[in-house]
């Protein structure tokens, strides 16, 4: 996830920055994109911990061995949440200006 995992962790230190700086329709806009970035990002690698893995180099009962011990770690299930929680936020942002 490492190579995600970066972009991942600087979205959403804008978008930390943007909240403080002002919270509006566009930085709740942001916040939903932002968000959906991040959950499919910590989603993919809940799905798939090797999913950014040259596994070439292995013969194929190598890989489904791989595949079958490697654990998706706590870090992709909280990056998934976050995405999550972030989407909520925005949304609720835009929803709660609406009515």
């Amino acid at each position: 996830m490492d190579e995600l995992g970066l972009p991942a962790m600087v979205l959403a230190g804008l978008l930390g920055i943007f909240v403080i700086l002002e919270w509006n329709e566009a930085t709740q806009g942001f916040a939903i994109l932002v968000g959906i970035l991040i959950g499919v990002i910590g989603g993919i690698y809940v799905l798939d911990p090797l999913a950014s893995t040259d596994l070439s180099a292995f013969p194929d009962w190598g890989r489904e061995i791989l595949r079958r011990v490697v654990d998706p770690g706590i870090g992709a299930f909280l990056t998934a949440l976050g995405g999550i929680g972030i989407v909520s936020g925005g949304s609720y942002g835009i929803f709660d200006s609406l009515f």
